[in-house]
């Protein structure tokens, strides 16, 4: 996660105790199933699920960037915006996996 406004967008959901749902672009999809086809791939996968850090997010604008990761700082802060992110994308890989383990079942 590395767009500023996705970040801005889960820190809504976090500060205001609302339900998130996050959905994974086709792309990514493929991407994944391209590293569980890889068998190491998971490695990999994981590596990036815990890097995921949200002050590193940017914006086209970066004046934008920084009102967010300000407004981010001074409230909820940055932990409770990862871990929510990393809580939806979790059940975003898990619904992936299996839909990958019942191909052809």
């Amino acid at each position: 996660i590395k767009r500023a406004w996705c970040i801005f967008e889960t820190y809504v959901c976090v500060s205001k105790g609302l339900p998130m749902t996050m959905i994974v672009p086709p792309g990514a999809q493929a991407d994944f199933k391209r590293k569980l086809d890889a068998g190491a791939g998971l490695a990999d996968v994981q590596k990036k699920f815990y890097a995921i850090d949200s002050k590193q997010a940017r914006a086209t604008k970066p004046d934008d960037a920084q009102l967010i990761k300000d407004l981010i700082e001074q409230t909820v802060g940055f932990e409770a915006v990862n871990h929510q992110v990393k809580v939806e994308l979790l059940r975003c890989l898990t619904k992936e996996f299996q839909n990958y383990m019942m191909q052809g079942v």
